[in-house]
């Protein structure tokens, strides 16, 4: 080994972002404006996106995250959508979506829970609202403001009997208690009755 000698290649600078290397003549990247190092040459300038969009993330591929179209998909020819906006980052894209299924979550559970409770008829109603294409939010949204629509439909009465029924600034619910039909409207006018 005395008389080995070793030949190591010589150590340089690396390039800055702002030259050239020697003999390349690489120019600069239309998008970044960053000049890539020469070709085949490790460590080439890169740009973070902050989403990619649905089609390049089924294909695993890296996502220019152009807009409208990235290049990937104008290549492809594929329809380029992202789940983000344009300077939302991936966290805040997942809180966001996160926030929302919380909400339709918290509102599918509450219109169970109303539609379990509602008389067999007028549950019926609801149903056939739904497959008419209302959302569980509207559906919801009548039945917890005592939707007259859905009292007359499950019930099959006219407006004016529903009118009567409901109290009016002139009506308190102690008028209601004896009304033309003679029946009770109001809880709080029977349990009132029952404690006296």
């Amino acid at each position: 080994m005395a008389g080995h000698h070793h030949s190591y290649r010589e150590i340089r600078p690396a390039f800055s972002l702002d030259s050239s290397p020697p003999g390349g003549d690489s120019a600069p990247d239309d998008f970044t404006g960053l000049r890539s190092s020469a070709p085949g040459r490790k460590g080439a300038a890169r740009r973070n996106v902050l989403v990619a969009c649905a089609s390049c993330k089924k294909r695993k591929i890296k996502c220019s995250a152009e807009r409208p179209k990235c290049s990937g998909c104008v290549s492809k020819n594929l329809a380029c959508q992202y789940d983000a906006g344009p300077c939302e980052s991936r966290s805040a894209m997942r809180k966001r979506k996160y926030e929302e299924s919380e909400r339709q979550n918290d509102c599918l559970k509450e219109f169970f829970d109303a539609l379990r409770s509602m008389p067999e008829a007028q549950s019926y109603d609801v149903v056939r609202r739904i497959r008419a294409g209302a959302s569980a939010e509207e559906v919801l949204r009548l039945v917890k403001a005592g939707n007259v629509l859905l009292q007359l439909s499950s019930q099959g009465s006219d407006m004016s009997d529903v009118a009567a029924g409901m109290p009016t600034p002139e009506r308190t619910p102690e008028m209601l208690d004896v009304n033309p039909g003679g029946a009770q409207v109001s809880e709080t006018t029977t349990k009132r009755k029952r404690s006296a």
